[in-house]
């Protein structure tokens, strides 16, 4: 008896099972393929993403860059400005040192 079951419900069941197996491989590949086709899509996203952002970053360095330069000329010009101001000085004190002494009003 169980010899009979084994063979007379034992085709259908193999068939069932391949078909079963077969459905449930291709919704497994489909649903691979899908995964496949959302992973390639988010990589174009950030390599786009990428690209903005390194596009945002050479022009943050170059306004840095800009701003250097700029900081540079005007550092320079400051200490120009200094020294202008300390000739200046010098050449006031030797003036006053050449004139002669005012006389005190209250004397």
């Amino acid at each position: 008896m169980s010899q009979s079951r084994r063979s007379g419900s034992g085709g259908p069941r193999r068939g069932g099972r391949f078909i079963s197996q077969r459905t449930t491989d291709l919704q497994n590949f489909e649903r691979l393929e899908r995964l496949v086709h959302d992973l390639i899509e988010r990589y174009r996203a950030l390599e786009s993403e990428q690209g903005a952002l390194r596009q945002q970053l050479g022009e943050k360095d170059e306004r840095i860059r800009e701003l250097d330069d700029r900081l540079r000329e005007m550092n320079q010009t400051r200490q120009d400005v200094g020294k202008r101001l300390d000739d200046l000085i010098t050449q006031l004190d030797a003036i006053e040192s050449q004139l002669p002494s005012a006389p005190d009003e209250a004397s």
